[in-house]
């Protein structure tokens, strides 16, 4: 499996180094590397190159022996769990300062300029989509309190919360880390999984509707574990999910993985059909019925949703063509090279090693795989299912410009990818495999978000 990693990884250093001199329609996947400086772009990738050595697990180890250290710390300072609380959100607050001052410095990316405008317009005030309904409006409502308050534009307001959002991913992947591993080498896997994301461009003061989203997300596949653990109801994860729905209706893909938990919970723990029903039908018709009655309240209800307001984009039109393009909306068709060029590189731009890494442990390690595992069966369902939307919806400004759309399924494939690795490779192949991938998520990581860092005028 590890040489099958750094195979992978040596073509993902390559096609770094090569998109400097590839159209960036082509190669968009790299992010912002092609815009480094020539010697920064050789040492960073040397340094990734260097991760690719059977050397590299040595180092793991000496990385680890401190973490040990730290933990011990931790254990000393904590003597209670309020004060292990009290630590994780000090660590979680600690990122917000990496987050703000990093932020994006552009409108570039999918409905960005039109929201930066719009909220603030005197003459529209938009408030109200059916996208993303609760998080256009409880962005456009806040802009309005901050802006009477202290005269912050919509852009800075967007960044808040996506500052913060970013602060509780990490506070939730810290309390969590005992659901993904149960050593420290196993949490140090997740944490390298979770925390290299190309996706976590999100936390870093973006102005879009998708921000939020990864806290949501992660948060019900937490709670979906613990159920399937045998632990509490099955409520918690239906109303963190149904919440995440109000906020992008793009995550409705997992409700085949809340599906997955109802018949867990009636065939395996034994639950009568109708508490099933109720904990997990009764979370989403009451978010449903708030949110309906916040647009119909606010004049945008049902008769926008079915008229100008229909889901799909400029042009109504949900998925990929299959065979022909027919209008401006549309990029290309479903079985086109140009389709897959952007499905790969936007799997290389926000989760570099996500879909490689589970590809290559269920083929690699396919007689080991627990396949009727429920963790396992919960895991592929959620990120099967919202990877499928992502290889199918049509992008309205084409695959680069709505990156974002696509970004959150790679939380739940990460997911997968962690659980996969930390329970089907051995420690030491494991070690060397969490030194590559943090190594090369770093080189690809750290250029994407300076990018994003520095201004960029609409063009």
């Amino acid at each position: 499996m590890v040489h099958y990693l750094r195979i992978y990884g040596l073509l993902i250093i390559a096609f770094h180094l090569a998109s400097p001199w590839l159209d960036v329609e082509h190669a968009w996947g790299a992010g912002g590397f092609a815009f480094l400086p020539g010697p920064v772009r050789i040492g960073v990738a040397a340094v990734a190159v260097l991760s690719l050595s059977p050397l590299a697990g040595a180092a793991w180890r000496q990385v680890e022996g401190l973490g040990r250290r730290l933990l011990r710390i931790q254990d000393r300072l904590a003597g209670s769990p309020g004060s292990r609380l009290r630590l994780r959100v000090c660590a979680a607050v600690m990122f917000f300062p990496l987050f703000w001052v990093a932020r994006l410095q552009h409108l570039r990316w999918g409905d960005a300029y039109i929201f930066a405008h719009a909220i603030s317009h005197p003459e529209v005030r938009l408030t109200y989509n059916w996208q993303s309904p609760l998080d256009l409006f409880l962005h456009a409502k806040l802009w309005s309190l901050l802006n009477a308050a202290w005269g912050w534009d919509v852009e800075h307001t967007y960044a808040l919360i996506s500052c913060l959002a970013g602060v509780a991913y990490v506070y939730l992947l810290l309390e969590s880390l005992p659901y993904w591993g149960e050593t420290s080498s196993e949490k140090a896997t997740a944490l390298t999984f979770f925390l290299t994301l190309g996706s976590l461009q999100l936390f870093f003061g973006y102005v879009e509707s998708y921000t939020i989203l990864p806290v949501g997300i992660l948060g019900f596949l937490v709670l979906g574990l613990r159920f399937l653990s045998g632990n509490g109801a099955l409520w918690p994860a239906a109303a963190v999910l149904a919440f995440t729905h109000s906020l992008s209706l793009s995550t409705l893909p997992l409700l085949l993985a809340l599906a997955y938990l109802v018949w867990h919970g009636y065939r395996a723990r034994g639950l009568s059909p109708e508490r099933l029903a109720l904990e997990a039908g009764g979370p989403m018709l009451v978010m449903a019925l708030l949110v309906l009655s916040i647009m119909t309240a606010g004049g945008h209800g049902i008769q926008a949703l079915l008229t100008h307001d229909f889901p799909g984009g400029g042009d109504a039109s949900w998925f990929v063509p299959l065979f022909r393009t027919e209008t401006r909306w549309q990029h290309y068709t479903m079985f086109s090279w140009a389709h897959l060029r952007d499905i790969l590189n936007q799997q290389i731009l926000v989760a570099p090693f996500g879909l490689a890494t589970v590809t290559g442990v269920l083929v690699l390690r396919r007689r080991s795989v627990r396949w009727k595992e429920p963790w396992f069966r919960f895991l592929i369902l959620a990120a099967g299912a919202y990877l499928l939307l992502t290889f199918v919806w049509n992008p309205d400004y084409g695959g680069r410009r709505d990156w974002d759309l696509f970004a959150p399924a790679s939380f739940p494939l990460t997911a997968l990818a962690v659980y996969l690795v930390n329970r089907y490779l051995e420690p030491r192949e494991r070690e060397q495999a969490t030194v590559l991938i943090a190594a090369v998520s770093l080189m690809h990581l750290g250029p994407w978000i300076h990018f994003n860092a520095q201004p960029w005028p609409w063009d």
